[in-house]
């Protein structure tokens, strides 16, 4: 689901509002995605 919603074009703000998680933990969902996918640096 954090994937559609950021294809979407979603804020991350709106994203963890709409997941009912907080900012951090939408960044470590982030992060454990890059990880796994292993993709460089977030621009």
């Amino acid at each position: 689901m954090v994937i559609f919603l950021f294809l979407q074009g979603i804020s991350n703000e709106d994203i963890a509002n709409e997941m009912n998680i907080s900012y951090r933990t939408l960044e470590r969902y982030f992060k454990s995605i890059h990880a796994k996918l292993s993709i460089g640096k977030i621009i």
